[in-house]
């Protein structure tokens, strides 16, 4: 069995994650794949993702920055495409998932 991860572990994780683009629900999700695909090291995978609901739930504020932010980059991939196009669709659908995500965090988010 492994040893849980240290605070230290989990701050070098979690540190400047906003600065770095991280949304915690998408790192959460990685590291519960991470626990589903090695049973071994579930319980220290978990912990990471333990980190991440905690910070998802009391930094609402940085969350939904953070979807800005991913709303913006990919409005600009999408900008970069050929309307009606392959891409142009993928990076629209992605814009339209990250858009309804913001208005669930933020209902008084007006567009």
């Amino acid at each position: 069995m492994t040893d849980l991860p240290t605070k230290d572990d989990l701050r070098r994780e979690t540190h400047n994650w906003l600065k770095n683009g991280v949304i915690p629900a998408k790192a959460a999700a990685a590291r519960r794949n991470h626990a589903a695909a090695i049973p071994n090291l579930a319980d220290y995978h978990e912990a990471f993702a333990a980190e991440w609901d905690r910070i998802a739930e009391t930094q609402s504020e940085k969350v939904i920055a953070a979807y800005e932010a991913a709303l913006q980059y990919e409005i600009r991939c999408l900008s970069n495409q050929i309307p009606g196009s392959a891409a142009a669709i993928y990076w629209q659908d992605r814009a339209a998932e990250t858009d309804a995500i913001l208005i669930g965090l933020d209902p008084k988010r007006v567009r």
